[in-house]
């Protein structure tokens, strides 16, 4: 039985002596060709030569900012970006050095992201909790920016970034949101 794939899926094929990783485009009619690559470069292969590819990698925002900054440059290899990072020092090249060199080494996670893709990962969410003894009480922001704290069941959910860019002190009252997909 062979694997059933569907337009959109991430395949690998051997193709001109390389091994590509790309998406499908279409499907014929008999479910036995696939168009796989992208809109200007691509070519139908049989099903039986298709493999599903690898899982992407998932980094942090700081990271995709930086790969994004880097990879439409086109100039770059792989090499050469290790070599960049490890003695720049603007803001977010620090961030994604320390990054980098965490406790476990991100260096490969760093590599097969850059050299196969990659997806974000999703920031924890907090909601701000004012200590309160009678009724819980959180911060809430309205539709058009207005913050203002209530009591009420929840309040608005928020990236740790965006409560510090409002009061770094209202760090210290944050709780974690579980988020359900």
């Amino acid at each position: 039985m062979t694997q059933k794939f569907k337009v959109g899926d991430r395949v690998q094929v051997i193709a001109e002596s390389r091994l590509l990783t790309n998406k499908i485009l279409e499907i014929d009619e008999d479910g036995e060709m696939y168009r796989v690559g992208t809109i200007g470069d691509n070519r139908w292969i049989h099903i039986y030569n298709l493999a599903p590819a690898p899982a992407l990698v998932v980094v942090p925002q700081c990271v995709s900012q930086f790969l994004n900054l880097y990879k439409d440059k086109n100039t770059w290899s792989l090499t050469e970006l290790f070599d960049y990072l490890f003695t720049a020092r603007e803001p977010l090249e620090k961030e994604v050095y320390e990054w980098i060199q965490a406790k476990n080494g991100n260096d490969e996670l760093f590599a097969r992201a850059w050299l196969e893709g990659y997806t974000v990962e999703k920031e924890p969410l907090y909601m701000v909790e004012f200590p309160s003894l009678a009724y819980p009480t959180y911060l809430v922001k309205s539709d058009d920016g207005i913050l203002a704290w209530q009591n009420t069941d929840n309040g608005t959910r928020f990236t740790k970034p965006e409560i510090k860019a409002i009061d770094e002190r209202y760090w210290q009252f944050s709780v974690p949101v579980e988020v359900s997909e």
